[in-house]
């Protein structure tokens, strides 16, 4: 193991046991290189409960976004380009609970995006990066 000129933490996710709650433990390196590793503990996330995935990264002709939801509504997906130009805009009607959209991506050039989805009071639901090829 090569040495470092300070002490390290490293942190590892162990188990996800269901969508709020991760398994996590830290692994600490001292500057002579000898290591230890903590207790693991579990983590609760709290928030408004949306998530979003999108996948493949990167896309194709078509994007795949997740996402969980917590209220019926109509959201708004903005996609921005690597200088923040909204060049893609979709209005689309979710559901309470895990909503999985397919999004045409045929128009977008090869580069870098971002996705934003908002509610229909423009509060952003959630974000990703993502690459079209």
């Amino acid at each position: 193991m090569r040495q470092l000129d300070m002490p390290t933490i490293l942190c590892h996710r162990l188990v996800v046991e269901d969508d709020r709650i991760t398994d996590y433990r830290l692994r600490m390196v001292d500057v002579d290189g000898s290591s230890e590793v903590s207790n693991t503990i579990a983590v609760m996330f709290t928030g408004d409960g949306n998530r979003m995935l999108v996948y493949p990264n990167p896309v194709h002709d078509r994007m795949n976004l997740s996402m969980d939801i917590i209220g019926e509504t109509e959201v708004t997906l903005h996609v921005l380009d690597a200088l923040g130009r909204l060049v893609l805009e979709r209005r689309i009607a979710v559901e309470t609970g895990r909503n999985d959209l397919a999004v045409d991506t045929g128009i977008l050039r090869a580069g870098a995006y971002f996705v934003r989805v908002l509610d229909g009071s423009g509060i952003e639901l959630g974000t990703a990066r993502f690459a079209k090829d």
